[in-house]
């Protein structure tokens, strides 16, 4: 695969993608400078899968996932692609779970973990062999249990 230089206010991609990712700056530079590299070429599956991980360390969720399932499209379904949206899936319920007293995971989060469960699967199922390390820790501590599903009162909305 050839190396595409991109050049954006006098830095290429590359070096952008090396920046300080604690930096709103080099987010926002990185963000626009793969946003355009799409545009260049709607067929390459690596751009939207870097978006959504840019995305993702600014905590924007549903861009990340937007441009995971561009990847899955643009991709024909790849196990890569469906690890990055497993990632998005679990990286927000993860969020979610440490911002609560105690980091606790409520039913809601675990679903969303679950989501992302059956991504990794995908991913692992369709040859990217390192999604089944994930798999199998979710299994074991995040997704919903029988136990789960049982105590939950009847005609409890899980999501507002």
């Amino acid at each position: 695969m050839g190396y595409i230089v991109f050049f954006f206010k006098q830095k290429t991609a590359y070096e952008i993608k090396e920046c300080d990712w604690s930096s709103d700056v080099c987010s926002s530079d990185l963000i626009q400078a793969f946003e355009g590299l799409y545009q260049l070429n709607r067929t390459d599956t690596e751009t939207p899968i870097e978006l959504s991980k840019a995305y993702m360390r600014k905590s924007d969720y549903p861009k990340a996932l937007e441009w995971a399932e561009t990847a899955l499209r643009v991709s024909g379904q790849s196990g890569t692609a469906y690890y990055n949206r497993g990632e998005v899936y679990y990286n927000a319920a993860d969020e979610c779970s440490l911002g609560r007293e105690g980091g606790v995971s409520i039913f809601a989060d675990k679903l969303v973990f679950n989501m992302a469960y059956e991504d990794y699967i995908a991913s692992f199922n369709r040859g990217y062999r390192q999604a089944k390390k994930k798999a199998d820790f979710l299994e074991k501590n995040l997704i919903p249990t029988k136990g789960d599903w049982f105590l939950q009162e009847p005609g409890t909305r899980v999501f507002s």
